[in-house]
């Protein structure tokens, strides 16, 4: 029989924004089949190589790399080597902390977003925000706890967050909306439902029915 080393620990921690939750996880067999958060999935790789789709975007989170998940996007993810395997932290934040976050650190008005890409190469962010959660793990201080998660959200929104000026409207149209558009151009001679849509952008029904109408 063989010996399960699949090690996942998710948590919600009450006292942390009306309770947030946060994962640790070293993972060999274990994969996550297509699926969406409410919250933002904000996560920092340790060791191995994950594979991962977001939305429609393909790619390899190895070690080193912060992925952030907006909410309502769907995604995947397995290991690139099961004999590697991959270790990981998240966090869960809401859209309402993240936002309260970005207000005070980079201001401006509209949407947050952090770009095209959903992974990004930063070993320094990403050993902070390893650290963050042991810290979240193992301290019985709710402040100690509180200014890790801070500190690491603030720094991830200054480095690689923006928000526009004008009221919330992108300058440029997203990926995943303009596929959704070229979908309808494509097949508007036949009924289509919301559901079959989204799942061309890759988002949620909710999701993608927020996103289009902004």
């Amino acid at each position: 029989m063989q010996e399960k080393r699949d090690d996942i620990k998710l948590w919600r921690d009450g006292a942390m924004h009306g309770g947030m939750e946060i994962l640790r996880a070293r993972c060999y067999e274990h994969s996550y089949p297509p699926h969406f958060h409410d919250e933002f999935v904000i996560a920092a790789f340790a060791r191995g190589a994950q594979r991962t789709r977001i939305c429609r975007q393909q790619g390899i989170a190895a070690a080193g790399t912060v992925m952030v998940i907006l909410p309502g996007e769907v995604h995947t993810g397995e290991a690139v080597q099961r004999d590697e395997g991959w270790d990981y932290c998240a966090f869960y934040p809401s859209a309402a902390l993240v936002n309260e976050i970005a207000e005070s650190q980079i201001g401006g008005k509209g949407e947050l977003n952090f770009g095209a890409e959903g992974m990004r190469y930063d070993p320094q962010l990403a050993q902070q925000m390893l650290q963050a959660s042991a810290v979240m793990q193992q301290s019985p201080d709710a402040v100690e706890k509180e200014c890790a998660l801070f500190q690491v959200l603030s720094t991830l929104i200054r480095q690689h967050g923006e928000r526009t000026i004008k009221g919330g409207e992108r300058h440029a149209l997203r990926a995943d909306i303009r596929q959704a558009i070229d979908f309808l151009h494509s097949d508007y001679h036949q009924p289509l439902s919301v559901n079959e849509i989204a799942a061309v952008a890759g988002l949620s029904e909710y999701h993608f029915m927020r996103t289009f109408q902004k």
